[in-house]
């Protein structure tokens, strides 16, 4: 499978450079979707990556709080009434501050 390097700059402050390689398909579906929206590529791969991060972050997270109920290190906390919801909401917050909105 044939890739490509991208160098992306995350921020206009000095921050660390990532390079990525990526399968030809996607960068031109990323090259597609930048040129189609007149935001940059920058955009796009930044919000997949804090995405999936904080996704993968929560998935770990109750993994690890699920063993240690397992195994009797800590009792399971009853959900509150609501507790979902602000919760839902939070995220919608976060992600609409990431987009500008």
């Amino acid at each position: 499978m044939a890739c490509s390097i991208l160098r992306y700059m995350y921020c206009k402050e000095e921050k660390p450079t990532l390079a990525i390689r990526l399968p030809e398909g996607i960068e031109e579906r990323l090259n597609a979707l930048a040129k189609e929206t007149g935001r940059t590529k920058t955009f796009y791969v930044r919000e997949a990556i804090l995405v999936y991060l904080d996704d993968i972050e929560d998935i770990y997270l109750a993994e690890k709080r699920l063993a240690d109920i397992r195994a009797g290190r800590n009792k399971p906390i009853p959900a509150q009434n609501g507790h979902r919801n602000r919760i839902k909401d939070q995220h919608e917050e976060q992600w609409s501050t990431c987009l500008g909105k």
